[in-house]
This record gives C-alpha cells, sequence and structure tokens, in this order.
C-alpha cells in the first residue's frame, strides 16, 4: 500500500471559477501555469475525519483540475504512536496537558517516521518538488527525505493553535 489518497472529483473548474471575481480566477491560472512542471505532495497523518482532510480532498482536486501534478499521501496508522501524539504532542502544544515525551515515546516515534518513510513515502518523495508536511505527525519525516531529496522545498502548516509564549519551556519545548 502507498498510502496515496484517492480524490474524487466533486466539481468542475468551471464550479470554482464562478465562486471568485475575474481577476482572482486570472491570478489562480498564472500562479497555476508557473507551477506546472513542478511535483507537489501533501503528507499527513488522516485522510478523513477533521479540518486537514476536508481540504485537502478539495485542494488536490482544484490543482489537478489545473493541470499540477499534485498528490495526497498518509501515514500508516498506529495505535501507540496515536496516544504519544494526541496525549503528548497535540494536546501539550496546546496547553491543556502537561504529559512529557519520554524516550521511549521518542524512539517509538522515530521507529514509525523511518517505517513511513521506508514503506511509503521514499519512492515519491525523491523526485517531489514541494513536500507539505501537515501538522506535527509526519514532521519527521522532514530530516529523513531531506537525504534523498535535498532540492525539495517543504511547507510545514499547523493547523491546530499553539501558544507561542508556551514553545520557549517544557513540556511544549520537547514536544
Amino acid at each position: 500500500e502507498t498510502g496515496e489518497v484517492i480524490i474524487r472529483r466533486l466539481v468542475t473548474l468551471e464550479d470554482y471559477k464562478d465562486t471568485v471575481e475575474p481577476e482572482t480566477w486570472e491570478l489562480l491560472l498564472k500562479l497555476a501555469d508557473a507551477f506546472r512542471g513542478k511535483k507537489l505532495i501533501n503528507i499527513s497523518s488522516t485522510p478523513q475525519g477533521g479540518g486537514v482532510a476536508l481540504m485537502r480532498h478539495r485542494l488536490i482536486d482544484l490543482l489537478r483540475l489545473l493541470g499540477i501534478d499534485a498528490h495526497w499521501y498518509i501515514m500508516a496508522g498506529d495505535g501507540k504512536v496515536f496516544e504519544v501524539t494526541k496525549k503528548k504532542m497535540h494536546n501539550v502544544l496546546q496547553g491543556v496537558s502537561f504529559l512529557k515525551l519520554t524516550e521511549s515515546d521518542k524512539e517509538l516515534l522515530k521507529k514509525w517516521w523511518r517505517d513511513n518513510f521506508d514503506k511509503r513515502i521514499t519512492g515519491v518523495a525523491r523526485d517531489a518538488d514541494v513536500i507539505i508536511i501537515d501538522d506535527y505527525q509526519p514532521s519527521g519525516l522532514i530530516e529523513l527525505i531531506e537525504k534523498i531529496n535535498p532540492k525539495a522545498k517543504f511547507v510545514y502548516r499547523s493547523h491546530i493553535q499553539i501558544q507561542s509564549q508556551l514553545i520557549k519551556d517544557p513540556p511544549q519545548r520537547d514536544a
């Protein structure tokens, strides 16, 4: 399994065009034309159930309608990793929990990132021009991808509210 999310077409390019002003549409076409010939991949942790997934489905569809080579891949699930990422990263970053990442947690995450990289990401990231990392769950892939594709540009998108004043101190800094 490659982990690529299958995108269903729900609307046409004309449907998108009807939602914006002509100047905005022309700008979108100009930007798409400038990006054509490049490969964009998105990596996230889940294909459904939240805002990232809802946005990503439609964005990938729009990009493809515009002629851009765009793909979306998800990490293989792991219940133990989910417990760490939810309780010791997500909740900590939002300031609603103060559980600390243990060395065992860090090793579990490193193994999970390496397994996903080896089984799902290596082949698709090797020739990508732009790689969008959605949230912290797949963030450990960045340093692995950089080794096989140093020319790739990364965009990290955090979709959760992070209290920046908390980041300077543990446990948020560690998360």
